[in-house]
């Protein structure tokens, strides 16, 4: 008794090849300029907002697409709350070792 080509379990049908669906959307936005400026002025903040862009490329690879949009989301909230802690502190010690009070 011979077995057909490629079985590999006679009675069972081979397994269909992988083949990934292409999501209907494009990849979501990785805000790395976003995330940038905010690894300049605020580098704690900024640096878990640069976690969270590069996840969005795993997550869509692995086919995650609503894992992908949420890390898109999570790093973009990251780093406008970085650029606002960053400009804030920068600009309050701007104020207080430049004000012209203490210039004299």
């Amino acid at each position: 008794m011979s077995m057909p080509p490629g079985s590999f379990n006679p009675g069972r049908p081979d397994p269909a090849p992988f083949s990934p669906v292409p999501p209907p959307f494009p990849p979501p936005d990785r805000h790395w300029g976003l995330v940038l400026v905010a690894f300049v002025l605020c580098w704690p903040i900024g640096y878990f907002a640069s976690r969270q862009a590069a996840l969005i490329d795993f997550a869509w690879a692995a086919g995650d697409w609503e894992g992908g949009r949420r890390a898109s989301a999570k790093a973009a909230r990251l780093a406008k709350i970085g650029v606002v802690v960053g400009l804030v502190a920068w600009g309050w010690l701007a104020y207080r070792f430049f004000h012209p009070a203490r210039l004299f």
